[in-house]
């Protein structure tokens, strides 16, 4: 939520206020659309808007937002407002999902500074454990030596379990 106020001793009429955005992270694609105005009535000392980040199929890592206010009259406003989407590292696919000996793992861990993969037999209390290149986002693991059953994929970075996936071996 953005809140934009004003004094109350400048708050005797209505007031619009501009919007623009700029910055790396696009609007409708990383963050849902904001208005292009916004209005304070006559007695009014605040107005809010939301803006929310939106998930998508690309990893980014941070994104800027540069909320620009333009303001018409004699109004001393802060004239920016700049934010971070920081999109969490994540699993982004295991192929072929099920599997009866490799598979091939995508993944997204921009902005940490280690990461592994750790394989959990669901029915059992074992589990692997893979580290990770941060220089390359993809790794091919056997599975060979596993048995079937259903397995999670949990991906964690710098100690953090980030994003989990469902494997299951045949």
């Amino acid at each position: 939520m953005i809140t934009i106020e004003r004094l109350s001793v400048h708050a005797n009429s209505a007031v619009t206020i501009n919007l623009s955005t700029s910055g790396s992270a696009q609007e409708g694609v990383d963050y849902t659309a904001i208005p292009s105005q916004v209005t304070m009535a006559a007695g009014q000392t605040q107005v809010s808007f939301s803006i929310d980040a939106l998930a998508d199929q690309y990893p980014e890592g941070i994104e800027d937002v540069i909320i620009s206010l333009a303001v018409q009259g004699n109004y001393c406003l802060e004239d920016e407002i700049t934010f971070h989407i920081y999109e969490l590292p994540e699993l982004i696919s295991i192929s072929p999902n099920p599997s009866s000996a490799m598979i091939h793992v995508n993944y997204m861990t921009e902005n940490t500074s280690s990461a592994y993969l750790m394989i959990l037999n669901q029915s059992a209390t074992s589990s692997s454990n893979y580290i990770l290149d941060l220089s390359i986002e993809e790794k091919d693991i056997n599975l060979s030596n596993m048995a079937a059953g259903i397995y999670t994929v949990v991906l964690i970075c710098d100690g953090i379990a980030t994003d989990a996936k469902t494997l299951i071996k045949q």
